[in-house]
């Protein structure tokens, strides 16, 4: 028992460098884990919103990943508004330091797309609605390394969501957030 114990670890951690064994975070099979927080409070109006969205994003070929991108929301004002959301990520990932002995500093510019699908709720004062919505966010950004393995990244993000029965909600926003890459 000790052996086949033995066999298989040693089997799975060869697997393991063989599968991490990339130059650059934003190699081929590179795997970067992230999000975003906010809290926003508009002191005028007592309103506040507070937005979480990680994303979880695999490296198909150097600089391009492919991933989802989820999103919670919640409003309140006196009422309350809640959404979350679910949808495929796209970004590739500019090198233009190609390869470093040190990752800590580099700075790779970006441009991404995403898909969203939201359920949205909202209890106004006793009346209740539920809907779903469906949008898009383009996004230009830099992120800048400051580990090895870890960066922080702020983008200009431009959002198009369609609303039931509504026009297209279009919103700029300036993003900012975490990443932690396995390479």
């Amino acid at each position: 028992m000790k052996r086949v114990s033995l066999t298989v670890f040693i089997c799975l951690a060869v697997l393991s460098s063989i599968a991490f064994a990339q130059d650059s975070p934003i190699d081929k099979g590179s795997v970067m884990a992230g999000g975003g927080f906010s809290y926003t409070n508009y002191v005028d109006n007592d309103y506040s919103v507070i937005t979480f969205d990680p994303s979880f994003n695999y490296f198909v070929t150097p600089g391009f990943s492919m991933g989802a991108a989820l999103m919670f929301s919640r409003q309140s004002n006196g009422s309350t508004y809640s959404a979350y959301g679910i949808g495929p990520s796209f970004k590739y990932y500019i090198d233009v330091t190609k390869k470093r002995d040190q990752m800590k500093g580099t700075i790779y510019p970006y441009f991404g797309i995403e898909f969203m699908v939201m359920k949205e709720s909202q209890d106004n004062y006793g009346y209740n609605s539920d809907r779903t919505t469906k949008g898009f966010a383009l996004q230009w950004g830099i992120m800048t390394m400051v580990a090895d393995n870890a960066g922080f990244f702020t983008e200009l993000e431009y959002q198009s969501t369609k609303v039931e029965d509504y026009d297209s909600v279009k919103v700029f926003r300036i993003h900012g957030g975490f990443s932690y890459f396995i390479y």
